[in-house]
């Protein structure tokens, strides 16, 4: 039935949260994870909606391979739903050297070094700024009753943060949005 799918999806999500020392984690190529991702949900999404992949190099990624993926995906879907009809979703990633100083650093509690930052951008329609305070947080949704559990941007959160990650976002109303 609906509802027990539901349930399981719900169950399936919360431990997800909870599972941190068990992952296991090794080097994968984002690229190839990346347009893994992008094939699958053009096979899924609006076709009027573009997904472009801008890479400046082929990083390889230290971290749970399925966990990331998923984050990403969730991300993907997100903008895909944010965008009413013809639209367009880019994906970019570049390496970048952060200095011990670097604002990024000090506010998402990184370490300096060199890190893989990566966006997902939309044009659909953005984020109000009442909302953008709760968007991480658990069971918070914009989505209906039935339609989606308030996880989703949650479990992208934890997955950033237990890869020593950090994640900001920019949103404009009916401009878009980027992660």
């Amino acid at each position: 039935s609906r509802a027990a799918d539901n349930a399981q999806s719900l169950a399936q999500s919360l431990l997800s949260f909870s599972q941190t020392s068990h992952e296991k984690k090794e080097h994968f190529l984002l690229k190839a994870s990346l347009e893994h991702i992008i094939n699958l949900l053009s096979k899924t999404i609006d076709r009027r909606i573009a997904i472009s992949l801008d890479m400046d190099s082929d990083a390889l990624i230290f971290g749970n391979e399925t966990k990331l993926d998923n984050a990403f995906m969730n991300l993907l879907i997100n903008a895909s739903h944010a965008i009413d009809g013809k639209g367009t979703i880019h994906i970019r990633s570049r390496k970048v050297e952060l200095a011990a100083d670097d604002p990024t650093v000090l506010g998402f509690g990184l370490k300096s070094g060199e890190h893989v930052a990566i966006s997902i951008q939309d044009n659909g329609c953005g984020i109000s700024p009442d909302l953008m305070d709760h968007i991480f947080e658990p069971f918070f949704s914009t989505k209906g009753k039935g339609k989606g559990t308030g996880l989703g941007l949650a479990e992208v959160y934890a997955t950033i943060k237990r890869h020593r990650g950090g994640i900001d976002v920019q949103s404009t109303l009916k401009r878009g949005t980027c992660f």
